[in-house]
This record gives structure tokens, C-alpha cells and sequence, in this order.
């Protein structure tokens, strides 16, 4: 179900979605849902999320703490603010159950206590490892994801969810960063993780994997993720010409198989298939004449002696004529190649080919 706050967040996304569709895809257009483009939602996300929060631990608070609940304990060490100097006046009623001289711990320690008590506890510290996934660097690992949200305000989106007040904030500045930085992996983590059960969010998510396609010289694999067949093919016709030959195949051929798709699209498809099968087998005559099947693509245009010649050697008649479907045979060589063909036929004792 909407409320409000889902619906600003979906209008904040579908904004950076549609200028990074415009920067990505200029020349493709993208249908995203239409939503009552409300000001005063989307100005919500302009403000900056503060990264510590409202309180500080010691060691007598920690040892209270770990004494009545463990888990209370660990949702205190993430939810810790960092020390960034020592507060001239007032106690939180936290702080005056200890000393009231003792100085918060440095968060290196409440990190540390919190990995050590969430180690009696395997299940939540899966939950929390991946949940953090997005908000860390791409080279932490393991139970280091759990040490490296203590005291960041992220750990409140972990913990609550919607439940927390500035939820679409930290998820949207998160959002933004990743994709300005064309953090692709990150940006879908963020919207799987942290925003995949939100109505209407399936359009959202294909525009953004059609991006991802775009960017990355491996964008084929996003396309499998996308949910909307005909976008699917769409965007993996656009961009062959990018991609290397298998890929090609693999990626043509789960479109073709989608039963959901408009007709045209699929013979589109079907074409492309029997094309691609084509420079697949004249690589495999010749593979170190050509660096890739795009170079064999333009050469077949540029010099079709050559390709001609090539499947001639090879006695493939039947590639030749299917070679023949997407490139017009030069008329000097047709004389010949019907001869060798003929020859061929006559060789093999095909008489019924070779008369018709």
C-alpha cells in the first residue's frame, strides 16, 4: 500500500531515473510511470542526512546494557553517534546511569563489542551484513559490513525500514551517489534491498537496468533481469554492435523465447539470430582473419569477394546462401558459385539438386 512517504520516495526516484535515462539513452525512449510530479515531495530530498546520531555510549552504559539484552546492546553500538568532541553541557539520561566523567568510547570499540555480540547471534548478523551491503565500500568483506555501519545513520534505515522518519533520505543520497559514480551494481542493491517491494517500482527498475546496459561493456547481463520482455529486446537489438559474439546469441536467445512480445519484435529477433549464426560459422572457417564478428560484419560489406571466397574454399554451400539472405551476391561471382555449386552436387551424386 502507497502513503505518502513511498510515494515522495518513488517520485524522487523516477526524477534521477528519467535525467539518467537522458544522459544513458538520449535517443531511446523509455516509458516511465507518470506520477503527479509534487514539489514539495521531491524538495524533501535536497537536505543533507546528518551521518551521526543522537547519542553516545561508555562503557558503564554498554556494560548496562549488555547486561539486561544483548540485542539491546547491539542496536545501541549501531545506532552510537561518532565522537566528534566532547559535549561544554547536559547529560542524556544514557550518560547518567554511568560516571558522569567517563568518556564515551571511541567508535573502533563500540565496533568491535558490536561484532563480538553479534556473533552469538548468526542469523541477525546475516540479516545486518546484507542489508549494509550498499552503504559500505565495494572492498568490504564478510562481518566487516556490520563493524562499518556502527555510528552512520544508515544502520536506522537498516534497523527500522519506512519506520524511520528520514528513510527516503538516506536511501536517496545513497541512490544519487551511486549513480553519479555509475555504481551500477550498487544502484540495483539499493533498489532490490531496500525498495523492491514498492508498487510500481518495476518500471523504475527496468529503465535503470537499461542505463546499466549502456554503460557497461558487459550490459548484457542486466538485460536478463529486465522485466518487461519487449523492452528486453529492444534494448539488446540497440546494442549488439557492443557486445561479443556469444553474449549476442545468449542474450537473443532468452528474448526469443519470452512468448509475451509483439510479433515484429520477435521476427526482428528471429532475423538478427540467423545472422549472428552466420558470422559464427564463417569465424570458425577463418577465425584469425577477424578480431571479432563486428569487424566480420563491416568486411562483408566492404569486400564480400573475400567472404565469398572464404565459404567457397570450404565447399559450404548452404552458408553461402544463407550469406546470401543479408548481402547481396556480386553478380560476377554468381556464374562461378552456381558452377562450383553444380560441380559440387554432381560430385557427390546429388542428381535431384543438381538438375534442379
Amino acid at each position: 500500500m502507497k502513503t505518502v512517504q513511498t510515494e515522495s520516495l518513488l517520485i524522487g526516484i523516477g526524477q534521477l531515473t528519467q535525467q539518467c535515462l537522458n544522459t544513458c539513452l538520449p535517443d531511446i525512449c523509455i516509458p516511465l510511470l507518470k506520477c503527479d510530479e509534487d514539489r514539495e515531495a521531491s524538495s524533501s530530498f535536497k537536505q543533507t542526512v546528518s551521518d551521526s546520531n543522537q547519542y553516545r555510549i561508555t562503557a558503564s552504559i554498554l556494560n548496562f546494557l549488555k547486561s539486561k539484552s544483548n540485542i539491546t546492546a547491539i542496536i545501541a553500538c549501531l545506532s552510537a553517534s561518532k565522537i566528534h568532541k566532547a559535549p561544554k553541557s547536559g547529560l542524556s539520561w544514557m550518560e547518567l546511569i554511568g560516571n558522569k566523567k567517563e568518556s564515551p568510547l571511541e567508535m573502533e570499540c563500540i565496533a568491535n563489542e558490536c561484532e563480538l555480540l553479534l556473533s552469538e547471534f548468526p542469523v541477525l548478523q546475516r540479516f545486518l551484513s546484507t542489508l549494509s551491503v550498499p552503504f559500505v565500500d565495494d572492498y568490504t568483506e564478510g562481518n566487516e559490513y556490520n563493524r562499518s555501519i556502527c555510528g552512520k545513520i544508515c544502520s536506522s534505515l537498516i534497523l527500522l525500514g519506512f519506520h524511520y522518519p528520514a528513510a527516503n533520505e538516506v536511501i536517496m543520497e545513497a541512490l544519487q551517489k551511486a549513480v553519479t559514480e555509475k555504481n551500477w551494481k550498487k544502484v540495483l542493491q539499493i533498489l532490490d534491498l531496500h525498495i523492491g517491494e514498492l508498487e510500481d517500482f518495476a518500471g523504475v527498475k527496468d529503465a535503470l537496468l537499461c542505463c546499466a546496459a549502456a554503460e557497461e561493456t558487459d550490459g548484457w547481463k542486466y538485460l536478463f533481469v529486465v522485466e518487461d520482455p519487449d523492452l528486453r529486446s529492444k534494448l539488446a537489438l540497440h546494442f549488439l554492435d557492443k557486445w561479443p559474439l556469444e553474449a549476442c546469441q545468449e542474450i537473443l536467445g532468452y528474448c526469443f523465447c519470452e512468448p509475451h512480445i509483439a510479433a515484429d519484435l520477435k521476427q526482428d529477433l528471429q532475423n538478427k539470430i540467423k545472422e549472428l549464426e552466420i558470422y559464427r560459422k564463417i569465424l570458425t572457417l577463418k577465425d584469425d582473419v577477424w578480431a571479432n564478428w563486428q569487424d566480420l560484419k563491416k568486411n562483408c560489406v566492404d569486400n564480400p569477394h573475400t567472404i565469398i571466397a572464404i565459404i567457397l574454399e570450404a565447399k559450404d554451400y548452404e552458408l553461402c546462401e544463407d550469406w546470401s539472405l543479408f548481402y547481396p551476391i556480386p553478380t560476377e561471382l554468381l556464374t562461378s558459385l552456381h558452377r562450383e555449386h553444380l560441380l559440387h552436387l554432381l560430385h557427390i551424386k546429388d542428381t535431384e539438386r543438381s538438375l534442379q
